[in-house]
């Protein structure tokens, strides 16, 4: 008999309004390597449910406070002894919104052990966290787990599968661009966000920074080589980001449509993909360079078996 947790998320991501026309598209490009290869696994219902106040197809509206998926303090716990993480949630100073939550693994690890941060929102006495975070961080700290989108966002790990139901394309990019495009650029590119900018002083530096943009007026059409319903993430250095105006690495999440297309929203179209992560550098030879990662389908303590090749 197969376990079965119901869990409530609140998935209230802001940024409503359809996506602008898409400009001209960039090369073709080659599929990664193969999938992961599915198995069968006992399923956990996960049911999406919304802040009061906020619609799935409006998004942030009058009346909808926060943009971001939740999980309540109680829901939290429970996926945290599912998957044998530690949830301890402690008061906050004054004036700020608590509880804030620690979520980290329970035997140390290489890389990730830890996320926190203060609820999403709160109603009545019940505060959410961020749906995307704690699902992105348990995905990230269990070997082998893998995200599919389509025709159910679900995340597979070797024990179970959080089945979270249909999720609508706009929902979709909002969700892969909450936490996901920061735990690749960490991943693939330390020789760029490990190397600090300028120092003032010893062991007072300023680092390159990530910026992610999921809505923008200047969509980008790329032929990615994958299958409809597959999410990828494009990654580029840029010499300014904001608000700090400093260089650093710029990133955009795409849904794949019929034919391998996917629209995703950048400064400017990409001049070349390239495969290995090393060419994307704040260089000046290297600006226009991209790279492609999938987001589904791939292990996410793997993240290289995600680089899309290019022909």
């Amino acid at each position: 008999m197969s376990t079965v947790l119901t869990a409530t998320l609140a998935l209230v991501l802001g940024g409503g309004g359809m996506p602008p026309q898409a400009a001209a598209p960039a090369p073709a490009l080659s599929a990664p390597a193969q999938p992961v290869t599915a198995t069968v696994r006992p399923t956990v219902p996960v049911t999406l449910h919304y802040q009061s106040g906020c619609t799935v197809e409006q998004g942030l509206e009058p009346g909808c406070g926060s943009g971001e998926a939740a999980l309540s303090a109680e829901q939290v716990g429970t996926l945290a002894r599912l998957f044998d993480l530690k949830a301890e949630f402690r008061p906050v100073q004054e004036g700020e919104v608590g509880p804030y939550l620690d979520l980290s693994v329970t035997q140390s690890r290489l890389g990730l052990n830890g996320i926190g941060g203060q609820p999403s929102y709160v109603e009545g006495e019940a505060a959410y966290y961020s749906a995307a975070q704690v699902i992105s961080f348990i995905a990230q700290v269990t070997d082998g787990a893998y995200l599919t989108a389509t025709p159910r966002l679900t995340l597979h790990t070797e024990r179970t599968a959080l089945d979270m139901g249909p999720v609508s394309p706009q929902r979709l990019r909002e969700f892969f661009s909450a936490d996901l495009p920061m735990a690749v650029a960490t991943a693939l590119l330390p020789h760029i966000l490990d190397k600090p900018l300028s120092c003032k002083e010893e062991n007072v530096c300023n680092y390159p920074g990530v910026s992610t943009i999921v809505w923008g007026e200047q969509p980008q059409r790329i032929q990615t080589g994958l299958a409809a319903g597959e999410v990828a993430v494009i990654l580029t250095a840029g010499p300014r980001l904001e608000p700090s105006g400093d260089p650093g690495v710029i990133t955009s999440v795409g849904i794949v449509e019929p034919g391998g297309w996917a629209t995703f929203y950048l400064p400017s179209a990409p001049a070349r993909l390239v495969a290995d992560p090393a060419q994307i550098t704040l260089r000046p030879e290297d600006a226009g360079n991209a790279l492609l990662v999938r987001l589904t389908n791939t292990p996410l303590n793997n993240l290289k078996a995600g680089i899309v090749q290019p022909k």
